[in-house]
């Protein structure tokens, strides 16, 4: 801003259409003036920047909240299969149905997936991920017993078992996420 006073000046000296600014120049005014709006710039940059921090640190312990309570819908509804996959070795028609425990996360599914938008892109993904997984995953076991009624049992529970390792993986990340926010939040404080 001093450079471009002087230029100014320098381009009404050089074409004297103009009166001189330093006629009626106070130099120390024009040079408190230029670090007073510096200032203020700095001081408005400086408060914006630390009103953002301060309303993105408000908003973590809301995620850790809905990030925890995913987890729990995800760790009840993996407990849920394995105990599913555990009674299918005792009563193969059993696997048949689909766990009631399910519709615990089913129902709750869309208010997960909002609540994972919320704390990012990739904890949406994962939220998805483990519902695909926990549905569809489900009923493609199912149907493929269905069609082959000669089934071997082991290849059915060997399935199911590759089934809750996906949904394991999907709350594995999702956790891992969790985790690093909250890891975040501890070095931002």
């Amino acid at each position: 801003m001093l450079i471009l006073g002087f230029a100014l000046n320098f381009f009404a000296m050089a074409f004297k259409k103009f009166p001189k600014i330093t006629d009626s120049w106070d130099m120390l005014g024009f040079i408190g003036a230029l670090i007073g709006g510096g200032a203020t710039l700095w001081a408005v940059v400086y408060t914006i920047a630390k009103q953002n921090k301060k309303d993105k640190l408000d908003t973590y312990p809301l995620k850790f909240l809905s990030g925890d309570q995913i987890i729990e819908k995800m760790d009840f509804s993996i407990r849920s299969a394995k105990i599913h996959v555990e009674r299918i070795e005792e009563d193969i028609e059993r696997h048949r149905r689909y766990p009631t425990s399910f519709k615990y996360w089913i129902s709750s599914y869309e208010t997960s997936l909002l609540e994972s938008a919320k704390i990012n892109a990739k904890a949406y993904s994962h939220v998805k991920g483990f519902n695909d997984a926990l549905e569809f995953g489900f009923y493609d076991n199912l149907f493929y017993y269905v069609e082959d009624e000669e089934l071997d049992v082991s290849i059915t529970i060997s399935n199911f078992k590759k089934w809750i390792e996906k949904l394991e993986k999907h709350k594995k990340e999702f956790s891992s996420i969790i985790e690093n926010l909250k890891k975040e939040f501890e070095r931002m404080v």
